[in-house]
């Protein structure tokens, strides 16, 4: 999770074990939202779950509701 004040930084490859460097085909930022347009699994596969129980006050706690 990532929020921004001004403009998205680039994303990097820095930090990746050699095995994620080798094998990540993208990588994008995306609002949560977004994430069920996306044609392509999501890692986690539940990432709005992941999202909930990092940050339960965001502003994805009332999908459900909708």
């Amino acid at each position: 999770m990532a929020k921004f004040a001004d403009e998205q930084p680039p994303l990097v490859r820095t930090g990746l074990l050699p095995d994620e460097q080798a094998t990540l085909d993208m990588h994008l930022w995306i609002a949560w939202s977004d994430l069920g347009s996306l044609s392509d699994p999501v890692e986690p596969p539940r990432l709005l779950a992941v999202l909930t129980s990092l940050v339960p006050d965001g502003p994805w706690r009332d999908r459900d509701r909708a």
